[in-house]
C-alpha cells in the first residue's frame, strides 16, 4: 500500500515512526509519496524547524491495510474435451472481509464466485488468474500458467468396400476415415477383431454382422462408432447347352446346376413346340427321352421356372443340343 502525507503548512521536514521509534528521516519539503511495507495503524511524527530554530511536532496514525493472500487449486488439470474442471481457493486476510473474487480460466470465460466448476470444450493450454479484492479496495491476484492442458478427443469413422457384398464375394476392405486418432481397434461382429488402420475382412457365411470400431489418442481419449455389414445370401444357376444321351456314360443327362433356389421345374419342347416333359426335380434332369425313346439329334427348346433365395420368381428360356 502507499501511504501520502502533504501539505502541514508547508513543513521544513518529515519524520516517520512506528509506535516509539524512528522508522526513516526524511528531509523534505511540500508533498511527497512513501512505500509502507507493513499494514495496520502506524502513527506518522511531523518535525517543522524554522530558519530561526523554532520546533512544531505534530503526530497522526497511517492505516496501511493488507493484501488478501490467495491461491487457488484446480482439477483435473488435463484430460479430454469437454474437461470439467473444478476449482478451490484459499484466501486470508489480516484486517477487512473479502468482497469480490474473480476467476479468469483463460478460454475467454470468467466467474466472480468461489469455487466455480468449468467446462473446457476446445484443446489448449490454458492461463488460470485468481484476483480476490478486500472491503477497503486492497487486491490481489495471481496467475498459474499453463495450468490447464485439454486434449483433442479423436473422431471415429469409416466406410467399406464393396458397399453391397455378398456370399460369393464376402471379402471387405474397410477404410478408416477417423481423425486424430493414434490407436485403433475393430471388432467384425464374427468373434474376429484387428488393430489394423485400414483392415481387410472376409466372412465365412451371409448374414448380418455388427461393427465397431474404437479410436484412441495417445493422451487417452476415444471415440466409439458402430456400423453394420450386410453379406448377402444369393443364388446360382447353371444350364448346359448340349448333352448326348448315347449310353457312353458321358454327359447322359441335361440337368441344371443351382445353389439356394426353391420351387424348381423345367419344361422341354420340340422346336416346332411340341411338350416333351416336365421335371420338378434339380437333381433329376431330362436323360433325352420322349415317351421312353430316346430323341433324335437336335435342338430343344428348354424353359425354367424357379424361385430365389429373396423370395423372388424367375422364368430362364434357352436351347440345348442333343448330341449322338
Amino acid at each position: 500500500m502507499v501511504g501520502k502525507a502533504d501539505g502541514f503548512g508547508n513543513p521544513d521536514k518529515f519524520i516517520f515512526s512506528k509506535t516509539s521509534l524512528f522508522i526513516e528521516t526524511i528531509d523534505i519539503v511540500g508533498s511527497f509519496a512513501y512505500l509502507f511495507n507493513t499494514s495496520g495503524s502506524l502513527p506518522l511524527q511531523l518535525i517543522t524547524t524554522s530558519s530561526h530554530g523554532c520546533i512544531d511536532t505534530a503526530l497522526q496514525n497511517i492505516i496501511v491495510n493488507s493484501n488478501p493472500v490467495i491461491s487457488f487449486t484446480g482439477g483435473p488439470l488435463q484430460g479430454c474435451d469437454p474437461l470439467y474442471v473444478n476449482f478451490s481457493e484459499i484466501i486470508t486476510n489480516n484486517n477487512g472481509a473479502i468482497t469480490n473474487v474473480t476467476y479468469l480460466f483463460g478460454d475467454g470465460d470468467s466467474a466472480n464466485y468461489t469455487s466455480p466448476l468449468h467446462i473446457y470444450t476446445t484443446p489448449s493450454l490454458y492461463n488460470v488468474s485468481l484476483a480476490a479484492t478486500s472491503q477497503y479496495g486492497c487486491t490481489t491476484d495471481t496467475t498459474y500458467t499453463n495450468y490447464i492442458n485439454v486434449f483433442q478427443n479423436p473422431i471415429a469413422d469409416f466406410y467399406y468396400t464393396p458397399s453391397n457384398p455378398d456370399i460369393f464375394w464376402p471379402n471387405i476392405n474397410f477404410i478408416n476415415t477417423s481423425l486424430n486418432g493414434d490407436h485403433y481397434y475393430w471388432t467384425f461382429g464374427d468373434s474376429t477383431s484387428s488393430n489394423d488402420i485400414n483392415p481387410y475382412h472376409s466372412y465365412m457365411t451371409a448374414g448380418s454382422y455388427p461393427i465397431e470400431l474404437i479410436t484412441l489418442t495417445n493422451e487417452g481419449c476415444v471415440d466409439t462408432t458402430f456400423g453394420e455389414v450386410i453379406i448377402k445370401p444369393t443364388y446360382t444357376i447353371y444350364v448346359p447347352n448340349a448333352f448326348s444321351p448315347n449310353n457312353d456314360d458321358k454327359n447322359e443327362v441335361f440337368h441344371c446346376k443351382a445353389t439356394n433356389i426353391s420351387d424348381f421345374s423345367m419344361s422341354i419342347y420340340s422346336r416346332w413346340g411340341n411338350h416333351i416333359t416336365t421335371i420338378n426335380n434339380l437333381e433329376e434332369g431330362w436323360d433325352g427321352k420322349d415317351d421312353g425313346k430316346i430323341v433324335q439329334e437336335d435342338t430343344y427348346i428348354y424353359k425354367i421356372n424357379f424361385t430365389d433365395v429373396f423370395h423372388e420368381p424367375h422364368e430362364l428360356s434357352g436351347r440345348v443340343s442333343v448330341l449322338k
